[in-house]
C-alpha cells in the first residue's frame, strides 16, 4: 500500500517523490544480474512497457543474452 500510495501515485501525477530510491528503468532491456540493488532483497523498479510490435500488445522482453519469462497474468493496478 505505502509502494502504491507515496511512490506509484505520485509518480504517476508528476508529483515530487518523498525520495529517490526506486529508480527507473527498462527493465526488461536488462539482463537479471545488471539490475541494480542487492540479489538476495526485493527491488523494486519504475519501467514502462515497450510494444513488441507497434500494433499489438505484447511486451518485448528481450535482453542482449536471452529474454525474460513471462509467468501468470497481468494484473492491473487500481
Amino acid at each position: 500500500m505505502e509502494l502504491v500510495l507515496q511512490y506509484l501515485k505520485r509518480k504517476v501525477f508528476s508529483y515530487p517523490l518523498p525520495a529517490s530510491i526506486i529508480p527507473e528503468l527498462h527493465v526488461c532491456k536488462s539482463d537479471p544480474w545488471d539490475l541494480p540493488g542487492d540479489l538476495e532483497q526485493e527491488r523494486y523498479f519504475f519501467s514502462t512497457k515497450v510494444a513488441k510490435y507497434p500494433n499489438g500488445n505484447r511486451s518485448n522482453r528481450a535482453t542482449n543474452s536471452g529474454y525474460w519469462k513471462a509467468t501468470g497474468l497481468d494484473k492491473q493496478i487500481v
